[in-house]
């Protein structure tokens, strides 16, 4: 706490100067890594009037990073909320991606959801792809997350498909790719 406060002062005696506004991001960042989160994104806020929108989204998205990275789940959870509302723009793709984890292993799938739609700019990767399908899963659109997975070669996609062919029961379809990658078949309800 006393390194964000003397950064603050001296963003604070500098606030005319060039310096001054690097000092004032910095002082974001030192309270988000001290874990005072609440005071980070009020400075945040303070600072808007005085650097442009391009500048607070790339400054917003650092110190969502280190939300989703460190902070206890309700804390996160609480700042991924208020982004899914406000549909900022993140700068960085991977910050949204880990958002929407975190989100989904919370059981949160349609903040997940809420926060991959605003970032349309993810790589299509096969763990993004994953992702998607397991958000899809999760909200009940099992022919969603099968087109999620059209072509990903995984063990996850294969457990993750596996899953989609059981809701929509085709539970024949389900036991034989859960037999192909050697999986504990599920236990199925009676037909």
């Amino acid at each position: 706490e006393s390194v964000s406060t003397l950064v603050e002062a001296y963003a604070v005696e500098m606030r005319g100067d060039p310096l001054g506004a690097e000092l004032k991001r910095t002082h974001v960042l030192a309270l988000a890594k001290s874990g005072q989160f609440d005071a980070a994104f009020t400075a945040l806020t303070r600072m808007r009037s005085r650097s442009g929108p391009d500048r607070e989204n790339e400054l917003r998205t650092l110190l969502l990073d280190i939300v989703t990275r460190t902070a206890a789940d309700v804390v996160f959870l609480e700042r991924a909320f208020e982004h899914a509302r406000k549909t900022t723009d993140l700068t960085e793709p991977r910050v949204a991606f880990d958002m929407a984890m975190r989100a989904t292993d919370l059981g949160f799938p349609k903040l997940a959801d809420a926060i991959l739609k605003d970032a349309s700019d993810i790589p299509l990767s096969s763990k993004a792809r994953e992702l998607k399908a397991r958000i899809a899963l999760d909200l009940g659109r099992p022919a969603a997350a099968e087109a999620e997975l059209f072509g990903v070669d995984s063990d996850t996609a294969a457990r993750l498909l596996a899953r989609a062919h059981t809701m929509e029961h085709n539970h024949p379809h389900a036991i034989r790719l859960f037999q192909l990658f050697r999986y504990p078949s599920p236990t199925l309800p009676a037909p």
